[in-house]
């Protein structure tokens, strides 16, 4: 069952879930939805979109595949999840699946323009890595964005921002854009508040790639050639290029299973503990990551909620990596 609250409803195949509207009012009076444990299959243009309205919303559990699938819809806004202005929103524990070979611009989740706050962690995405297609696509943003424990699977990956915090995801057979764009002028925030604080152009300041995995063919090699000339802080990470992996989506049990192969002595012991205090505060925005209520932000639990050893913290998203098979269970609903 889906909570939603004063959702436009849309015609047929115009979309799945509609909030919001074209201004942006004060931040306690809009927003702070749940959207959680739907299933959205075989939408038209998107599975769920916000425009200001997501405010300070949850999005979770929910499975959506297939958007688009009949390519009808070309432009802006054909994603499973395309939210613009998320401020203070939480995208976590998601199931979002493309159609393979489906070219039609469609992405997984999209956070485009004012997303500052937002947390996007424990999903897994796949089979988006066409051109034009993005697995996750962040547009035009001074963040924080924060990026964890996410497996992201066969697809491309957009950072097209300032301040994005991708830390502990396992990206597999995917490939990456890192673009500038100083020329697109957009607002930013006062923190945890829908009041403009200025304005400017994005430049992939302040972004950073920290404790991840990047596993497959020519995963590491799509990353390092795309973010080559950035300056975007990027260590540590675990490159297994030639690593054996597989996964398996849901099965009729609810469960999802990732395997993957680290070979001997690559996992290192200097993988830090990423907390507020660690990433610093965000420029324009003012603030470091932080939980919606303003405490501190340590990212000390894995994608299957088991604690960081701060004594061994490995990368990705499994906190129980070790040398040799590792084998994954991820079920849905947590307990």
């Amino acid at each position: 069952m889906g909570v939603t609250d004063e959702v436009y409803f849309p015609t047929k195949n115009e979309g799945g879930l509609l909030e919001g509207g074209s201004n942006i009012p004060p931040y306690n009076t809009i927003g702070h939805h749940l959207i959680r444990d739907n299933i959205i299959y075989r939408c038209g243009q998107t599975g769920i979109y916000g425009c200001y309205g997501a405010v300070a919303s949850i999005i979770e559990g929910n499975i959506i595949t297939e958007t688009n699938y009949r390519n009808e819809w070309f432009g802006t806004n054909q994603a499973a999840i395309k939210i613009l202005f998320p401020i203070d929103v939480i995208i976590r524990n998601n199931r979002i699946y493309g159609k393979p070979g489906l070219r039609n611009g469609t992405k997984g989740i999209w956070l485009d323009w004012g997303s500052q706050n937002t947390r996007v962690t424990g999903n897994i995405i796949t089979d988006f890595g066409f051109k034009g297609t993005d697995g996750l696509k962040l547009e035009v943003n001074f963040g924080p964005v924060i990026v964890d424990n996410n497996i992201i699977i066969r697809s491309h990956v957009m950072e097209e921002g300032n301040s994005s915090v991708w830390v502990h995801n396992l990206f597999c057979d995917n490939t990456f854009t890192f673009r500038k764009s100083p020329g697109r002028i957009v607002p930013y925030f006062r923190p945890h508040s829908t009041v403009r604080a200025g304005k400017g152009g994005t430049s992939l300041e302040n972004v950073r790639f920290i404790n991840n995995i990047f596993a497959g063919s020519d995963c590491g090699n799509s990353y390092r050639n795309a973010i080559e000339a950035t300056g975007i802080e990027q260590s540590p990470n675990l490159f297994v290029e030639d690593s054996d992996w597989g996964y398996e989506s849901m099965t009729e049990d609810g469960k999802t299973t990732v395997n993957i192969f680290i070979p001997g002595k690559v996992i290192k012991d200097n993988y830090p503990l990423i907390s507020s205090d660690y990433i610093g505060e965000i420029p324009y925005a003012g603030m470091k990551m932080e939980q919606t209520d303003g405490l501190p932000l340590v990212i000390d639990n894995d994608i299957n909620g088991r604690k960081v050893n701060t004594a061994g913290i490995k990368p990705g998203p499994f906190q129980t990596l070790m040398e040799g098979w590792n084998n994954f269970t991820l079920k849905l609903k947590k307990d």
